[in-house]
C-alpha cells in the first residue's frame, strides 16, 4: 500500500490522467458520465499546478464530444477556472503587471464586436469568448512561457488520441456510441475514422496543428528519438481521416522535415526514403483497389474534362462554391465591407465557407479586421518584451496553419 502511495504522490498527473481515462471510458456508454468527469477536471484546476492543470485540460481535448453540447460547456467552463486561478496567482501573487495598450486594444475590440451591426446570438456569444480565451491564454503563456511544456503536453496529447481512438472501437458494442458518432463514408467505399469527434475535419485539424508544433520543434532541435512515437500517432490518425486539407499540409511538413534531414543526415535520409518508396510501391502493387479507391478522394477521370468552376469545386470539396457565394454577398454590401455583418451574422449559403479569411471578413468587416489584427500584433510585441525568443523555425506553424485557414473557419465557423 505505501508503495502504491509513494507511486501516486510522485507520479500525480499520470494518475490522475488514468483516473480521467477511465471515467472517459464510462462517458462511451452513458451521457451522464460527463456529470463524472468534468466536476473532477474542475477541481483538479485549483489542486493541481499550473502546468499540471493545463496537460490535463489537453488530455481531454480528443473526449470532449462524446456528450454534446453539454460536454463542450463543462470542458469551457474548466479552462475559464484555469485561467481565473492561473490571473489571481498572476497578478496577487506574483505581482504581475497587465498589459495597459493589450487592455485598450481588447476594449476597443470587445466594443466593435458588440455594436449593433449584426444580430445577437449564441454565435456571436460563442465566438467572442473564443477569441477571449485565446487571448487570455497567449497572455498565460507571454507571463509563464514555462508552464506550456509543448513537447511534453504533444506527447501526453498523442496517447490521449491514441486512448480515444480505442474507445472508438466500443461504438460496436455502445448503444450511446451508435447514437452520437456514424462512421463516414469519402464517398468511394472508403471508411473515414473519426475517432471521437463529431466532425472528422476537427480530428484532421488537431493532427495538423500538432504535427506542425512537432515539425517546429525538430527544426529547433528540441527533439529527442522518442517524440517519432507522438508523430507516427498524428499522422496515422490523420491519414485514416481521409482529409484532403490533411494530406495536402501533411506532403508540406513532410518535405520540410526530409530537406532538415537531408542536411543533418544525407546518407540516413537517403537509405530512409529509398525504403519508405520501396514500401509505398509494395502497398500499391498488393492493394491497387485499395490504393485507387483513395485516389478517387482527391482526382478523377471526369475532373480533367470539367469547367474550371467545377475543377476548383471538386479539387476544394464544395468549397470553391462556398467561397463564391460569400464572396459575391460581400461585394453587394458595401456596410458588409467596412464593419462586416458582426460575430452573430448568419449563412448566406447552405454552409459556413470553410475560409477563416473569407469569414473574418464577412464577420469583422475591414474595421474589424484591422482592430482583430491590432490585437494579435500586441500580443507578439509583449511576447518579444518579455524575451521570448520562438526562432525562424516558427514560421513551419504559421504557415501551416495560413494554409489550413483556407480551407477551415475554426472558432469563426457559422452555426
Amino acid at each position: 500500500m505505501n508503495k502504491i502511495k509513494n507511486w501516486i504522490s510522485k507520479n500525480r498527473l499520470i494518475f490522475n490522467c488514468i483516473l480521467l481515462a477511465i471515467l472517459f471510458c464510462f462517458n462511451c456508454f452513458a451521457e451522464e458520465g460527463a456529470y463524472l468527469v468534468y466536476p473532477l477536471l474542475a477541481i483538479f484546476m485549483f489542486t493541481e499546478s499550473r502546468k499540471d492543470a493545463l496537460s490535463l485540460l489537453i488530455f481531454s481535448i480528443p473526449f470532449i464530444c462524446l456528450s454534446m453540447p453539454i460536454s463542450i460547456y463543462m470542458y469551457f467552463a474548466c479552462v475559464i477556472l484555469y485561467e481565473i486561478k492561473s490571473y489571481i496567482v498572476a497578478y496577487c501573487i506574483d505581482k504581475k503587471k497587465p498589459s495597459k495598450t493589450l487592455l485598450i486594444v481588447l476594449g476597443v475590440f470587445v466594443g466593435f464586436c458588440l455594436l449593433p451591426i449584426g444580430e445577437y446570438n449564441v454565435n456571436l456569444i460563442v465566438k467572442l469568448c473564443c477569441i477571449l480565451t485565446i487571448v487570455s491564454v497567449v497572455t498565460l503563456f507571454t507571463k509563464y512561457p514555462d508552464d506550456f511544456r509543448l513537447k511534453y503536453n504533444l506527447r501526453l496529447l498523442s496517447v490521449s488520441l491514441l486512448i480515444s481512438s480505442a474507445y472508438s472501437l466500443l461504438y460496436f458494442v455502445s448503444p450511446y456510441l451508435r447514437s452520437i458518432f456514424a462512421f463516414n463514408s469519402s464517398g468511394a467505399t472508403i471508411i473515414r475514422f473519426p475517432a471521437l469527434f463529431n466532425n472528422i475535419n476537427e480530428l484532421a485539424m488537431l493532427c495538423e496543428v500538432c504535427l506542425a508544433l512537432l515539425v517546429y520543434l525538430t527544426l529547433r532541435k528540441a527533439t529527442v528519438f522518442a517524440d517519432i512515437i507522438p508523430f507516427i500517432i498524428f499522422s496515422i490518425v490523420g491519414l485514416t481521416t481521409i482529409s484532403k486539407t490533411f494530406i495536402i499540409l501533411y506532403g508540406v511538413m513532410m518535405i520540410v522535415l526530409l530537406v532538415h534531414c537531408f542536411r543533418l543526415y544525407p546518407f540516413k535520409t537517403l537509405l530512409c526514403v529509398t525504403v519508405g518508396a520501396f514500401l509505398v510501391m509494395c502497398i500499391v502493387i498488393m492493394k491497387s483497389d485499395f490504393v485507387v479507391k483513395y485516389a478517387n478522394r482527391f482526382i478523377n477521370e471526369d475532373v480533367f474534362t470539367a469547367e474550371w468552376s467545377e475543377k476548383l469545386s471538386y479539387i476544394t470539396t464544395g468549397r470553391y462554391d462556398l467561397w463564391v457565394d460569400m464572396i459575391t454577398y460581400i461585394g453587394q454590401n458595401p456596410q458588409i465591407i467596412l464593419f462586416g455583418a458582426g460575430l452573430g451574422g448568419e449563412k448566406v449559403s447552405i454552409e459556413s465557407p470553410h475560409n477563416f479569411f473569407i469569414t473574418a471578413l464577412y464577420n469583422f468587416g475591414i474595421i474589424g479586421l484591422i482592430l482583430f489584427v491590432a490585437l494579435f500584433a500586441v500580443l507578439v510585441a509583449n511576447m518579444r518584451k518579455q524575451g521570448i525568443k520562438l526562432g525562424g523555425a516558427i514560421a513551419v506553424p504559421i504557415v501551416i496553419l495560413c494554409m489550413l485557414f483556407l480551407a477551415e473557419d475554426f472558432f469563426l465557423y457559422i452555426r
